[in-house]
C-alpha cells in the first residue's frame, strides 16, 4: 500500500474509533454536529447534560458562558461553570428574579430566625450565656460584596427612567431614541451596570430576557444586574455562591435554634421538678397559731414569668451539647447559687408571716417546723 493510502486509512480507522468510542458531548449533541476530543464544552455538558447547556444559551449565550468560564483559572472552571449553570436554571424558573430572588428570601428567613433566636435568649439568661458567640461560627458574605449589592428590597423599585442619552447608546456611541430599549434600565449614571452586564449576559440577550418577563420588567432588569455584579466580583461562585453560604448559615441557625428550645424546655422541665418537691416535702407544712403542726397540704400558687427567671438565674447549665467546660466550672455555679439562693431567705426572713407558707417563705416557714415542738 503506498504511504498516502497507508495515512488515508490510518486516519479513517481513527475517524472511525473516535465516532465509535466517543460520546457527543450535550452542547455538540444539541446543535447536532460532531465533537472531537479537544472538545472545550466536553468536560462540563455530559452527553446526558442537554437540557443544562439550552438554559445556559438562553440566558448567557453560549459564547459569553466560555467568555466567562474562561476568566477562572482551570482548576475552578467546573465549579464556575456549575454556578453559571445554577443561576441560568433560576432565570428561567424565574423570569423576573431569577436567583436574586431566592437570596432575598434567604436574608428574610435568616432575619425571623435570628430574631426569634434574641427572643428566647431575653426570656433565659443561661442560653445567651452558652451563645455569646452565636454568629462567629457561621460562613460570612463577603462585606464589600454586599455592600456592591446593595439592599435587596431596593430593587423592588421601579428605575426611573432618564430622558437624557442612556448609557447603552453613549457606550456604543449612537444616539438615543425614546424607542431605545435600554434607556429606561440604564440611565446616563448607570455606565458601569450597562459595562457589566453587557460582559456577563450580552446586550442583546439582556433585551430578550427583559421582555419575557414583561409586565415586570424594571424588577427583572434589577435583578440581572445584582447577578452580574456578583459574577463579575467573584467570578467562580457568582452570586450562586451567597445562596450556598445563606443557606449553610440558614441550617447552622436552624439547629441552633432547635438546641436553644431543648435546653429551654429541659430547664423548664427542671424547674417543675424543682416545685414538686418543695410542695411535696413533709417539712414544708405551716405551723398553726398554737405551735401545732399543721397536716394539710402547701399548694403554691403557679409559676410566673417572674418566678422562672429567678428560678433560671438559681439553676446551672445543663450541658445539651459536648462543651469544654470542666467540671470544676459547675462546682462553683452550684456553689454561688446555693449562696445566693441562702442569702435571697435571710433577706425575707424578717417580712414572712408565720402563718403563710409559700413561696419564698418555705425555708423559714420549715425551719419554725424543725424548732417547734408539739405539746
Amino acid at each position: 500500500v503506498p504511504p498516502s493510502q497507508k495515512e488515508w486509512f490510518d486516519f479513517a480507522a481513527s475517524r472511525l474509533n473516535m465516532k465509535r468510542y466517543h460520546k457527543p458531548c450535550a452542547a455538540c449533541k444539541y446543535h447536532k454536529k460532531g465533537c472531537s476530543p479537544e472538545c472545550p464544552l466536553a468536560p462540563i455538558f455530559a452527553p446526558n447534560r442537554v437540557e443544562d447547556y439550552e438554559v445556559v444559551t438562553r440566558v448567557f449565550t453560549a459564547r459569553n458562558f466560555m467568555k466567562l468560564i474562561e476568566l477562572v483559572e482551570p482548576r475552578q472552571q467546573a465549579l464556575a461553570a456549575e454556578s453559571l449553570i445554577t443561576e441560568a436554571k433560576a432565570r428561567v424558573a424565574d423570569r423576573v428574579r431569577g436567583l436574586a430572588g431566592h437570596v432575598h428570601n434567604l436574608y428574610r428567613r435568616l432575619d425571623d430566625l435570628r430574631c426569634e433566636l434574641g427572643m428566647i435568649r431575653q426570656q433565659n439568661e443561661l442560653i445567651r450565656r452558652r451563645h455569646t458567640l452565636q454568629h462567629k461560627h457561621l460562613v460570612s458574605v463577603p462585606s464589600t460584596l454586599l455592600q456592591q449589592l446593595g439592599s435587596f428590597g431596593d430593587f423592588l423599585i421601579p428605575v426611573p427612567s432618564d430622558k437624557k442619552s442612556c448609557e447603552a447608546c453613549a457606550h456604543r456611541k449612537q444616539k438615543c431614541s425614546q424607542e431605545c430599549p435600554f434607556a429606561p434600565f440604564f440611565p446616563s449614571n448607570r455606565a458601569e451596570d450597562f459595562k457589566i452586564v453587557s460582559n456577563v449576559f450580552g446586550a442583546a440577550n439582556f433585551i430578550k430576557l427583559i421582555n419575557l418577563a414583561d409586565p415586570k420588567q424594571h424588577l427583572a432588569a434589577e435583578t440581572m444586574i445584582i447577578e452580574a455584579i456578583a459574577r463579575v466580583s467573584n467570578p467562580v461562585h457568582g452570586l450562586a455562591g451567597i445562596a450556598e453560604t445563606l443557606s449553610q448559615q440558614l441550617e447552622d441557625l436552624t439547629s441552633e435554634l432547635t438546641a436553644v428550645n431543648q435546653q429551654n424546655k429541659h430547664n423548664l422541665h427542671r424547674i417543675i421538678i424543682l416545685q414538686q418537691k418543695l410542695v411535696e416535702e413533709p417539712q414544708n407544712r405551716p405551723i398553726s397559731p398554737n405551735g401545732a403542726s399543721s397536716s394539710a397540704r402547701v399548694v403554691l400558687p403557679p409559676l410566673t414569668l417572674q418566678d422562672l427567671d429567678n428560678y433560671y438565674n438559681w439553676l446551672s447549665p445543663v450541658v445539651v451539647e459536648p462543651t469544654t467546660a470542666s467540671s470544676s466550672y459547675y462546682t462553683n455555679q452550684m456553689r454561688d447559687i446555693k449562696a445566693k439562693l441562702k442569702s435571697d431567705m435571710d433577706a425575707k426572713e424578717s417580712t414572712v408571716d408565720p402563718n403563710l407558707c409559700s413561696g419564698g417563705a418555705i425555708l423559714k416557714c420549715s425551719n419554725n417546723y424543725d424548732d417547734a415542738k408539739p405539746t
